[in-house]
């Protein structure tokens, strides 16, 4: 993934193919480990360009698995580079915003995914949405539609399988109720898949 990010047209990148086959077998090998489940989320996260067929077993094995091995294994077992992005700031609405290292973006393959090191040097931004409607950050990542379920949680449809049901960075502030159109950026963190960014269908 760095390697992609820093050259992209190096011959040296695996196919993405390969870089999740290699995911699935470290679940195998080290089931407790939390890297192996983070990255699964991330390479698993149906989408038509990606080549692989989605496994909702799979996925939501290792989506519920996320957040109890992190609460297990703590900070420290996780990679320091990004470790460090716990420490981001608290909204007004009482809860710290999760630790997100990577997002969806629109491009192909490992390009898919951004590391947020690419976006900002600061998590403050994550609270402003001047930062997310900036036309670096409307241009680089996919935008995704979903249905609101709660102040704090969404449902993501999938064709064919099971719907995937993901926490929001913040509360939903609202009007609408549960079942409202909603469209999202998806952040991917070592507690699980995040919305960011959520807005109503009256928004858009």
């Amino acid at each position: 993934l760095a390697l992609s990010t820093v050259d992209p047209y190096s011959k040296k990148i695996p196919l993405f193919r390969q870089v999740y086959q290699w995911c699935v077998l470290l679940t195998t090998l080290a089931p407790s480990r939390l890297e192996p489940h983070f990255f699964l989320t991330m390479f698993l996260w149906p989408r038509e360009d990606i080549g692989i067929d989605f496994e909702a077993g799979s996925f939501e094995l290792s989506k519920e698995r996320l957040p109890i091995l992190y609460k297990e294994q703590g900070r420290k077992n996780v990679f320091r580079h990004v470790q460090a992005h716990k420490r981001m700031t608290t909204t007004g609405f009482s809860r710290p915003m999760p630790a997100t290292n990577f997002f969806l973006s629109t491009g192909k393959g490992l390009q898919s995914f951004l590391h947020i090191s690419s976006l900002t040097e600061s998590h403050k931004n994550f609270d402003r949405d001047h930062f997310w409607e900036s036309e670096k950050v409307q241009s680089t990542l996919r935008r995704l539609e979903g249905m609101c379920l709660d102040t704090d949680k969404i449902r993501f449809m999938v064709k064919d399988s099971p719907s995937i049901e993901i926490r929001t960075s913040r509360p939903i502030m609202q009007k609408g109720a549960s079942q409202d159109k909603v469209s999202f950026f998806l952040g991917f963190s070592w507690e699980g898949p995040i919305a960011y960014h959520v807005k109503v269908h009256q928004d858009w």
